[in-house]
C-alpha cells in the first residue's frame, strides 16, 4: 500500500485503478501496482468481484524481494510505498480492503522427528522448527513439506497427524497476527545430524544460509528462546506411538511361534496384531475403575457377593474350556475391562443425561479433576483438543467455544446445562445422541 505526504485522508491506499479499452482485469492491476508503486508483479487470481461500486479484487505477488518501505516517485508527486502484515481487520483506504480477508493465508509450523529428536535450525540466534505460510492454493500438509525442504533440505516427511489447530495455538502461544497451525511429522533415518542448508524459494529469507541439526527432545530445546508446551505433547505422542509398536510388534512374534493367546470373551484369539494395539489405552482407567467399584459399601451385600462368584464361576469356566480343547498353556490373555452399569447408573457419578446430575464424571472418584472442573478452566483450543480428538466430534470448536462463553455467565455444575447447550450449538441435521457427547 501507499500513502500520499502530507494527505492525511489517504493513507494506507491499495493500488488499483480503471481498467483501459482492451486490458483484461489481469492486465490493469500489473499496471495499476507498477504505476502506483514501481513494482514488477505477477498474476495470482481474482478473490473477488464488487457490485456497488463495481470492481475487481485482484491478488498479486511481487516477482523479487523488495524493502520494507521505499518511495516511488509518480507523475502527480511521489508516495511513500510500504508493506503491511495480511490480516482480515487491516485498515485500508476506502472500500479497496473488502476482499482483503480472502487473501490472508494460513500459517504452518513443521514438528519433525526422527525418532525421539527434534529437526531444528538457528536464525537470529534462537532454534525454530520450520513453519512458514501456506500458499492459497495448497493443503497444510502440502505447504509443511514445502515449507521444511526450503529452510531445511529435508524431504520425504510422512505427516503424522496434527499437533494442534490454531485456536489450540492462540490460547498457548497467545494470539498471533496468521492463524497458525502446528504438525507433526516423521522424517525418514539417515543424514547428518548437523548440516547447513540455503534457503530456497521466494520468501524473505531465501539465499540465507541455516544451520541445521536434530536435537533431543527430552532435552526439552527452547524453541524461539521460550519452552514450547508443543514439546511435551509431541514427547507423551511419540511414547504412545513406541509403546504401541513393541506391543503389536510383541504380539505378532508370539503368533508367529503358534503361541496360543486366550480372549476371555472371543476364545481362542486370532486377530491381527494391529487390531490389539489400542487395549492398553484402557489399562489404567480399568484400574481405577475397579478401585472404585471395590470402595462401594454394597461390596458386603449377599446380591454383590453373588455376582463375584459368578465372575469366579466364568474364569473357572475358561480354564475349562481351555483344557478341553488341549491347551496346557496360554501365552497372554485379554480381558474386556470397561466401563460398567456401576459407574453409569449412579445419578451421583454424573454421567447421565437423561436428567440433570452433578458434572463429575470420575472412574476413581477419590482424586482428580471432575467434568465440571475441564469445562470451568480449560481453554477453548484444549477443550476443542479433547472433543476432537477422543469425540472425534465435527464441531469441536463450536462447542468449545460455547462452553467458555456460557461459563463467563455462570460455571457448569449439572449435566442437564451441557446438554442444553449442545443442542443449541449444534444444527440439528449433524446432532448425534447426547449420551455420545457425554462419554
Amino acid at each position: 500500500m501507499f500513502d500520499f505526504p502530507g494527505e492525511h485522508e489517504f493513507k494506507a491506499v491499495v493500488p488499483g485503478g480503471g481498467i483501459e479499452e482492451g486490458e483484461t482485469v489481469e492486465e490493469t492491476a500489473i499496471r495499476e501496482v507498477m504505476e502506483e508503486t514501481g513494482i514488477e508483479t505477477e498474476f495470482v487470481r481474482v478473490v473477488g468481484v464488487g457490485e456497488d461500486p463495481a470492481g475487481h479484487y485482484v491478488q498479486l505477488k511481487a516477482t523479487k524481494v523488495l524493502p520494507e518501505r521505499w518511495e516511488h516517485v509518480r507523475e502527480d508527486g511521489p508516495v511513500h510505498c510500504r508493506w503491511i502484515p495480511v490480516r482480515a481487520d487491516a485498515e485500508v483506504w476506502g472500500l479497496r480492503g473488502d476482499f482483503i480477508h480472502a487473501v490472508v493465508r494460513k500459517r504452518v509450523v513443521g514438528y519433525v522427528t526422527r525418532g525421539r529428536d527434534l529437526l531444528v535450525f538457528e536464525h537470529g540466534g534462537v532454534l525454530q522448527p520450520p513453519a512458514g505460510r501456506v500458499d492459497h492454493d495448497e493443503t497444510l500438509e502440502e505447504g509443511l513439506h514445502r515449507e521444511v525442504e526450503e529452510e531445511t533440505g529435508v524431504t520425504g516427511l510422512r505427516i503424522v497427524g496434527e499437533l494442534a489447530d490454531a485456536d489450540e495455538v492462540d490460547g498457548l502461544f497467545g494470539k498471533l497476527n496468521i492463524r497458525s497451525w502446528a504438525l507433526h511429522a516423521e522424517a525418514q533415518y539417515g543424514g547428518p545430524d548437523a548440516w547447513n542448508h540455503r534457503v530456497t524459494g521466494t520468501g524473505a529469507d531465501t539465499g540465507v544460509i541455516f544451520p541445521c541439526r536434530w536435537v533431543a527432545l527430552e532435552d526439552r530445546p527452547l524453541l524461539w528462546g521460550k519452552p514450547d508446551p508443543l514439546v511435551e505433547r509431541l514427547l507423551v505422542s511419540i511414547t504412545d506411538v513406541t509403546s504401541r509398536v513393541l506391543l503389536a510388534r510383541e504380539l505378532q512374534q508370539s503368533q508367529a511361534s503358534n503361541a496360543v493367546q486366550m480372549d476371555v470373551l472371543l476364545g481362542i484369539l486370532k486377530l491381527e496384531p494391529q487390531q490389539l494395539t489400542s487395549f492398553l489405552d484402557d489399562v489404567e482407567a480399568t484400574l481405577n475403575h475397579m478401585n472404585s467399584v471395590l470402595k462401594v459399601p454394597a461390596r458386603d451385600d449377599a446380591g454383590f457377593r453373588r455376582k463375584l462368584d459368578e465372575l469366579f464361576r466364568e474364569m473357572h469356566k475358561v480354564k475349562g474350556e481351555a483344557a478341553a480343547l488341549g491347551i496346557e498353556s496360554v501365552e497372554g490373555i485379554l480381558f474386556d475391562l470397561g466401563v460398567s452399569s456401576m459407574q453409569l447408573d449412579v445419578r451421583e457419578r454424573g454421567f447421565a443425561y437423561a436428567e440433570d446430575a452433578p458434572l463429575d464424571m470420575r472412574m476413581d472418584d477419590s482424586e482428580g479433576l471432575t467434568a465440571a472442573d475441564v469445562l470451568n478452566s480449560y481453554p477453548a483450543g484444549e477443550l476443542a483438543r479433547i472433543l476432537r480428538t477422543y469425540g472425534e466430534e465435527k464441531f469441536a470448536r463450536q462447542i468449545a467455544r460455547a462452553v467458555v462463553k456460557a461459563r463467563e455467565t455462570e460455571p457448569f455444575t449439572g449435566s442437564a446445562r451441557l446438554v442444553d447447550l449442545l443442542r443449541q450449538t449444534i444444527p440439528a441435521p449433524a446432532r448425534r445422541p447426547s449420551d455420545r457427547y457425554i462419554r
